[in-house]
């Protein structure tokens, strides 16, 4: 799922299975938030081929979400504002 320049609260989502390209067209994160601003809850990234989470400038406030078996990161935040509460993060994949 990607979200550029808009708000955006996502409550109790599940994002899984993002592909990894590496030609680079497309990156395999579950989520990528970029320039965006709003709220995660109760969200889990899990088996995405690149990070569960990626936030690119922007703002994030982040309650109870997990990131497992993702490719890269769990959860990336890079020049964007973050206020994380209750993050579970489990080992990345490896290959």
């Amino acid at each position: 799922m990607v979200v550029v320049g808009a708000d955006y609260d996502l409550r109790r989502v599940r994002v899984e299975g993002g592909v990894h390209d590496p030609a680079g067209r497309t990156l395999g994160d579950g989520l990528l938030l970029q320039d965006a601003r709003g709220t995660l809850d109760q969200v889990t990234a899990s088996g995405n081929g690149w990070n569960g989470v990626t936030v690119v400038g922007g703002e994030l406030e982040a309650t109870n979400v997990t990131v497992e078996g993702n490719g890269a990161s769990g959860l990336v935040v890079n020049a964007a504002s973050a206020n994380v509460e209750g993050l579970v993060a489990e080992a990345a994949l490896t290959t």
